[in-house]
């Protein structure tokens, strides 16, 4: 097998492994296709990129329209179904969407750069042009956008480039990344190990049609011998926003993959925890994630699109629509979907690390063979796992020393669900072996993703330990992952897994009443908590508080309350004020 093309081929699927969003759209809208020629930073030469402007149907505003400039991901275009999914759904909410296809992809000029200078340069000028029609030439009009409410949203490589766009300023007044970096040497090199196979499978998609600059053809001859790794490193950092996530005032959500094993959990938690406390932000974990996790539930898209509506709605046009007071951390159980998210102050803190017995044979790993796989008892409650989980294993050889292995944590029904899967995997491990593995056995770690996870009542967790490389033909879609220099086999002993059981998750009740009185609110709510009255006025109350507004209208309210633990509950109405 030819690996390089197969994992070219194979890089593909990271744009099309998303499940992306099909509107039920509100209202309609036109579509135009402009060319846009854009300078470069590092010489003289300008480039062409291929564009598509959404407008809303209808008169704009006075000052002009709202608008978002969506970012495709890696390998794709502004032909692709996640810039086309989410144009047309915010085009049918009123903004003006612009997407074009970035350099060296989709039919536009220049090399990628992997959110280097040229590319976030075309991000700064293509919100100057929408802006104030300078920046960047078109063979069109400009089309009508306030200066003053632009924002900006990403996916995968998009999200990476729009948090990159956020800490260098540019003059956006919300953002939204979606499955995104932050930490890109983590991310591809967690722990001292590398994920060859995501790795190549990216630049090799480019390198290979010369659409790259050279140091992403250099990085891949590296990665390829893992050698000389230093430089590919420090490219990485100089494309990393992590570091300098204090810079990034604008309100900001990121949308979390709970099965994405390129960009996993940590990458968004770290950058959710670094923003600063006064920039307002939020996430949300759901089923999503980039090839080769499972797609997610259709029935979740809805539920984070209008989320991402809803944003750019609060922070774009300023409609007070209680986004920003109710609990600013969702996460929306899994395994299988359901619709019932959990809401918490913060993070999901994990509750204890807990020793899992899980059962197979003491017996032989095969480089290039198949899994050894190891099965839990079912739990007898929902439980939920959130944080990393912590594995060992007895490991010998008595052969030439295999240097690699992989972990996968799946979680499992007992019985077929028609329609339904019935198999999930949740996090994934790797580890290269620092020093030779002798005949006398030895416990060594194998480092894990952080996961959000759940295991229904009667589910099962299974750990599997393979050897998967690009051309083993037990990979299950997943081998691509990782490059494994493997020979010879491995003696392997009974693993010890330790789980991140986190807090069951319950809700405060936040029943209340309330009686309006001409312009004089009162409220009661259960205990102690946070009203917004949705005419600029928040305050932390006790049972009982009362309101006057100064003005007639229509205003949100939102009532949020947390228990002890941090989980919380949010109720919303609207009063019409005369």
């Amino acid at each position: 097998m030819n690996t390089l093309r197969t994992l070219s081929r194979l890089a593909a699927a990271l744009v099309i492994g998303l499940l992306l969003p099909t509107s039920a759209l509100a209202g309609t809208f036109t579509t135009q296709d402009v060319t846009l020629t854009a300078p470069t930073a590092d010489g003289p030469a300008a480039v062409t990129l291929k564009a598509r402007v959404y407008l809303p149907a209808g008169d704009a505003p006075a000052a002009g329209w709202p608008a978002v400039i969506y970012l495709h991901g890696w390998g794709g275009s502004q032909e692709g179904l996640d810039a086309k999914g989410w144009a047309r759904s915010l085009a049918a909410r009123g903004y003006v969407v612009l997407t074009y296809s970035s350099r060296g992809w989709g039919g536009s000029g220049g090399l990628a750069d992997l959110a280097g200078p040229n590319s976030l340069g075309d991000v700064r000028h293509a919100v100057e042009w929408l802006a104030h029609g300078t920046g960047m030439t078109a063979d069109a009009d400009n089309p009508g956008v306030d200066p003053s409410r632009i924002a900006l949203m990403g996916t995968s490589y998009g999200g990476g480039q729009t948090l990159l766009s956020a800490v260098r300023h540019v003059p956006v007044r919300a953002i939204v990344a979606v499955m995104p970096w932050s930490d890109l040497k983590r991310a591809l090199d967690p722990g001292g190990w590398v994920k060859g196979g995501f790795l190549t499978g990216l630049f090799a998609s480019c390198v290979t049609d010369g659409q790259c600059i050279p140091d992403l053809a250099n990085a891949l001859t590296s990665l390829s011998a893992h050698t000389n790794l230093d430089p590919v490193f420090a490219l990485m950092a100089s494309r990393s926003s992590l570091a300098e996530a204090g810079k990034i005032r604008v309100p900001t959500l990121l949308i979390q993959g709970r099965r994405d094993f390129l960009f996993p959990n940590e990458q968004t938690i770290s950058l959710y925890n670094a923003l600063p406390r006064t920039t307002p932000k939020a996430i949300y974990f759901g089923g999503l994630g980039h090839f080769p996790s499972a797609p997610n539930d259709p029935r979740e898209v809805p539920r984070y699109q209008a989320l991402v509506g809803d944003w750019f709605d609060r922070y774009v046009r300023g409609v007070r629509n209680g986004i920003d007071a109710r609990p600013p951390v969702e996460t929306v159980p899994d395994a299988p979907y359901r619709d019932a998210p959990v809401w918490t102050r913060a993070i999901p803190a994990t509750a204890a690390m807990v020793s899992t017995v899980v059962t197979g044979p003491g017996t032989s790993l095969t480089a290039g063979g198949g899994p050894l796989t190891y099965v839990g008892a079912p739990v007898s409650v929902a439980t939920v796992l959130r944080g990393t989980p912590i594995l060992t294993v007895d490991l010998s050889t008595a052969d030439v020393p295999l240097a690699h292995i992989n972990a996968e944590l799946w979680v499992v029904s007992p019985t077929p669900m028609t329609g339904t899967a019935t198999r999930y995997l949740v996090g994934l491990g790797s580890c290269w072996f620092p020093t030779a593995i002798t005949a006398t056995p030895a416990s060594l770690p194998i480092p894990m993703s952080t996961i959000t996870a759940d295991i229904p009542a009667g589910w099962h967790v299974e750990l599997r330990l393979v050897d998967r490389a690009p051309d083993n033909p037990q990979t299950e879609g997943l081998g691509w992952a990782y490059i494994a220099n493997t020979a010879g086999n491995l003696t392997v002993g009974q693993p010890n897994l330790a789980l991140p059981v986190g807090l069951a998750p319950a809700s405060p009740i936040v029943a209340r009443s309330h009686r309006l009185k001409g312009r004089s609110l009162a409220v009661r709510l259960v205990g102690r908590g946070t009203i917004d009255f949705g005419d600029g006025t928040a305050i932390v109350s006790g049972t009982t508080v009362t309101h006057r507004y100064r003005r007639a209208g229509h205003y949100r309210v939102t009532a949020t309350r947390y228990d002890a633990n941090g989980f919380g509950a949010y109720l919303t109405w609207t009063l019409a004020v005369r």
